[in-house]
């Protein structure tokens, strides 16, 4: 990955309310000289940040993108909620903004839209656009939003209440899968766009009915960051049971790869793998077990599960390096783990290596 020579945010349009308009676009410099900056999927989700990440290991560039696609190539786009806060009765909730990197190479930081947002479900490439999936604060149900190859916002589609899915995931044909409960089981629905509707184009029951309460349990969506392959992980009814997603036409759009990306690795707590990074056909993870820490591989061609145990010299789990996040190398077509020493705090970065 090339070294980016500036961070341009430009907040665009007035805040929630209309309220006073947004500043006007600024320059944020970050071009120190040897110091590139790269994608990284951390504890709160895909941030950018220098190689390697400076102490404190939590400092970043710019904000937290809940959802990634394409940060491996030339055309990244991610989304998130900034300008965070919070309600008794309304939950977080903030702005939507969105990353993308412009033909210059510069990246592109812009706040999108005039309302507060409550979750973003996806964000991806379709066709020659760009496209995210968020809930506006307040609504049950969701927001289409297109923005053009430069950034810039082109419409946005609201579907109707009765739609409040547990997850919304773009597909390569410009469709949109909803995983969403109704009349008492749980469905995938398949939606197409129709001037400025969505139609129902299939319905197909889900493999299990606790997959509708996914997102509660912290699983959900993610992307390979070559490919742009949809993948979601649930927790029923096996752990880290994993499902791609694709345009099936009339069958269902997952296809359930592993009923445990994890295999037969046991968590001291009862927490599954996290920090899930997915780059050409392979599946990054981090799991805490009773001998320690543990970074994992899993290949969807093969279905093999692969692990490296992130132990110290000392054999003591408390003197073990921390695996913070997994950063994508320079060009994009590796991974690396990014391990805070636990004395120091100092961050190191690793090729990741597999037994």
């Amino acid at each position: 990955m090339k070294p980016w020579p500036a961070l341009l945010a430009a907040l665009l349009l007035t805040g929630c309310g209309g309220g006073v308009a947004a500043p006007p676009p600024t320059l944020i410099a970050t071009d120190v000289p040897g110091e590139p900056l790269a994608f990284m999927n951390g504890e709160g989700g895909w941030v950018l940040s220098r190689i390697p990440p400076r102490f404190p290991y939590s400092v970043t560039i710019g904000p937290t993108f809940d959802v990634m696609s394409g940060a491996g190539g030339s055309t990244p786009f991610g989304c998130g909620i900034t300008s965070r806060q919070g309600g008794y009765f309304s939950g977080p909730r903030g702005r939507l903004t969105c990353v993308s990197r412009q033909r210059d190479g510069q990246l592109r930081l812009a706040v999108l839209g005039n309302g507060q947002v409550s979750r973003v479900y996806d964000a991806a490439p379709v066709r020659d656009q760009f496209q995210v999936v968020a809930q506006a604060s307040g609504r049950a149900g969701v927001t289409i939003t297109t923005v053009s190859s430069t950034g810039d916002l082109i419409d946005s589609i609201a579907l109707d209440r009765r739609w409040s899915p547990d997850q919304a995931v773009l597909l390569h044909t410009g469709r949109l899968a909803l995983l969403h409960r109704t009349d008492g089981r749980c469905l995938w629905t398949v939606l197409e766009r129709a001037a400025d509707a969505y139609v129902v184009v299939s319905e197909a029951p889900a493999d299990h009915a606790y997959h509708c309460h996914a997102s509660s349990q912290g699983a959900g969506l993610f992307r390979d960051q070559i490919s742009g392959q949809a993948y979601v992980r649930f927790r029923q009814p096996t752990s880290n049971a994993l499902y791609r997603i694709d345009d099936n036409g009339q069958a269902t759009p997952a296809t359930r790869l592993t009923p445990d990306l994890a295999r037969d690795m046991t968590s001291t707590d009862g927490a599954d793998a996290n920090l899930l990074t997915a780059l050409n056909g392979s599946i990054y993870f981090r799991l805490s077990t009773e001998a320690g820490p543990i970074a994992g591989r899993y290949d969807t061609a093969s279905g093999r599960t692969t692990t490296m145990p992130l132990t110290s010299p000392s054999g003591h789990w408390n003197d073990a390096a921390r695996l913070t996040g997994f950063m994508l190398g320079e060009h994009g077509d590796t991974i690396r783990m990014a391990l805070m020493q636990p004395r120091s705090g100092e961050t190191v970065l690793r090729p990741m290596t597999t037994d």
